[in-house]
């Protein structure tokens, strides 16, 4: 039965360096590696000069709802997995904790047009920022200062318990990043 896989946590903790790595590793025709927000929308997020906080959530709304119906369930029914950099908790973690968007309405979103899909495995990354990884992250979260970092990792820890898929926790503290990748590879485990 194909998994609904998505990796998670702050930025620059070496999510996508790991999926990049699981690209090179695991087999083609079982995986299929995406993202959210889909690149369109991470342009319009990125290039945007300023956005009114209820436009800037609904744009994370339609992406993940189009990423859902025309990518991660399509291929789930064909059996093959999916590996997504990011879906809806950090919706939750960046607009909730540090735009300090109602909660009720994310959700709201999530089931009412992302058919509420729930991953069936989360890795949270978690821990200091590598100070070596691109700035690239829409929507400005690039640099935050300490207490908005904590900020955001306090509303993923809160909404870790609301997930009905297994989290794993990937603590980066002082790892290499092939430490980290077998760490992930040895709970893939059995998908591989």
């Amino acid at each position: 039965m194909s998994k609904f896989i998505v990796f998670e946590g702050l930025d620059n903790l070496g999510k996508t360096t790991q999926i990049n790595l699981l690209k090179e590793t695991l087999p083609k025709e079982k995986y299929l590696f995406t993202s959210c927000p889909n690149a369109l929308i991470r342009n319009i997020l990125t290039e945007a000069t300023s956005l009114e906080q209820k436009t800037e959530v609904l744009l994370y709304a339609a992406s993940h709802a189009n990423v859902t119906h025309t990518l991660i369930l399509p291929m789930l029914e064909q059996g093959v997995n999916v590996i997504c950099d990011r879906y809806y908790h950090s919706g939750l973690a960046y607009q909730c904790g540090l735009k300090g968007n109602p909660e009720e309405d994310l959700l709201f979103l999530h089931e009412r047009f992302s058919a509420n899909l729930q991953p069936d495995i989360i890795f949270y990354f978690y821990g200091e920022p590598y100070p070596d990884k691109s700035v690239d992250n829409p929507g400005g979260y690039d640099g935050m200062s300490k207490e908005s970092r904590k900020k955001v990792a306090d509303m993923y820890d809160k909404h870790l318990s609301l997930f009905q898929g297994t989290v794993i926790r990937i603590h980066v503290d002082g790892r290499s990043e092939q430490e980290v990748h077998t760490e992930i590879i040895k709970h893939l485990g059995g998908l591989t």
